[in-house]
């Protein structure tokens, strides 16, 4: 797709921002980014990105909610890691053997605690 000079994509917008091209449409939508329709696809302007960026070049490390996710193991990637099912992290977390932080619906396992009850085990050893 050709855009116009000092416009890029929704998708390349997303790509540089980090993130979805669901939330870039959401900033357009609410007055945070400024975009132009010259047809059926959406073009934001460079400025209106750079503005919001404020001037970072990558994306800052992912958060959920106020969670930085450095630092955190989300309970899939723990099962996946050792072979055990999601459950068993689960209910090691509601009887206190894991520390964990819960966002909405999921647990986030903190890698210290992790790292302690399991080690480098992993579902090959």
């Amino acid at each position: 797709m050709e855009t116009l000079h000092g416009h890029i994509t929704v998708a390349e917008a997303a790509r540089r921002a980090g993130l979805t091209r669901a939330r870039v449409k959401y900033l357009v939508r609410k007055g945070r980014l400024a975009a132009r329709k010259p047809g059926r696809d959406l073009l934001i302007t460079d400025d209106s990105l750079e503005a919001l960026l404020g001037g970072r070049t990558t994306p800052d490390p992912p958060v959920v909610g106020n969670l930085p996710l450095d630092g955190y193991v989300t309970v899939p990637q723990a099962a996946q890691r050792t072979g055990l099912t999601p459950g068993y992290f689960v209910n090691l977390i509601h009887r206190g053997r894991l520390e964990a932080e819960r966002v909405g619906r999921d647990w986030f396992i903190k890698d210290e605690s992790f790292q302690d009850a399991f080690g480098e085990r992993t579902a090959t050893n």
